[in-house]
């Protein structure tokens, strides 16, 4: 937090010294290019759920395009005091706050997640990805130990 402010104080005064003597750069970047990332909040825990099919082989990455395309997300920013750090630390925060909203929904998970999906789906287990301070999903190990089957929104 102090970090923060300390890096927005420094911002503006550049801002102020870019205007008194015309443009400022630093490394290549305009102060307004620098302002606008320190602006900028970083992504809240994010829970999400993808199908096996949306997934890569070595089942570290979504498929090209399927970024958008999560059965179910969940943004943790209204039940969070604060924003998880960022790195390896705040991911393992992010993964257990995921996991206690799901222990929440177990007994209705099944329901919903054919409900959620806006397609069917044959045999296939779901699988848990975060977003947590930028806007890019990480894998878990985390995933349904069962394969399941969705027809019209029912579970079969």
């Amino acid at each position: 937090m102090v970090l923060t402010k300390l890096l927005t104080s420094l911002a503006v005064l550049a801002i102020i010294s870019a205007s008194v003597s015309g443009s400022f750069h630093r490394g290549g970047q305009h102060v307004s290019q620098i302002r606008d990332r320190l602006s900028a909040r970083p992504v809240p825990c994010t829970c999400g759920v993808f199908l096996q099919s949306q997934i890569d082989k070595k089942g570290v990455a979504l498929r090209s395009g399927e970024e958008e395309n999560a059965i179910y997300t969940y943004p943790m920013e209204e039940t969070l005091d604060e924003y998880p750090p960022q790195g390896v630390r705040g991911r393992r925060i992010c993964i257990r706050k995921c996991l206690e909203l799901g222990l929440k929904h177990v007994q209705q998970g099944t329901k919903m997640l054919c409900s959620y999906s806006n397609r069917d789906f044959n045999q296939e287990k779901i699988h848990l990805f975060i977003k947590n301070g930028e806007d890019k999903w990480y894998p878990t190990k985390i995933h349904s130990g069962r394969a399941y089957t969705c027809t019209d929104g029912k579970l079969v």
